[in-house]
Formats: C-alpha cells, sequence, structure tokens
C-alpha cells in the first residue's frame, strides 16, 4: 500500500545473546510501526547503532505512488 514500509535486515539487527529471536523480532516490529518520517536514513541508524556486537546491515524503503509526495 502506498506508504508501507520495508526493511531488510541482516541477523545482527535482531539478535541478542540470551535472548529469543522472537523478542529481537517483535522489537524491530514495534520500533518500525512507530516510525512514521520519511527520513529512513535515521531509521537504518537507529536499528543498526542498537544492535549486537554481530554483523548488523538494514535498509528501508518507504512505497509512494507516481505523483505522491516525493514525485517531482
Amino acid at each position: 500500500q502506498p506508504g508501507d514500509l520495508v526493511v531488510l535486515y541482516t541477523d545482527g539487527v535482531v539478535e541478542r545473546r540470551g535472548e529469543l529471536i522472537d523478542d529481537g523480532l517483535r522489537r524491530l516490529r514495534e520500533h518500525c510501526a512507530r516510525w512514521d518520517d520519511d527520513e529512513l536514513e535515521t531509521l537504518v541508524e537507529e536499528l543498526t547503532n542498537a544492535a549486537a556486537d554481530d554483523d548488523n546491515v538494514a535498509l528501508a524503503l518507504r512505497w509512494h505512488p507516481p505523483g505522491g509526495p516525493l514525485d517531482g
């Protein structure tokens, strides 16, 4: 849908030692659900800065249809 947020990430963004993976996935979903800004670079920085001592890469995309707020 217009405005949908898609986030691709490596396991280091959601995994923590001694924590269930489901907890990390929930934390990611909750953080992204609150994100209503188009400054996706900031979102990616927040996700990767909070990541554990593991590989942590994230890519965030928000879909805007042609003629939408970012067109032109």
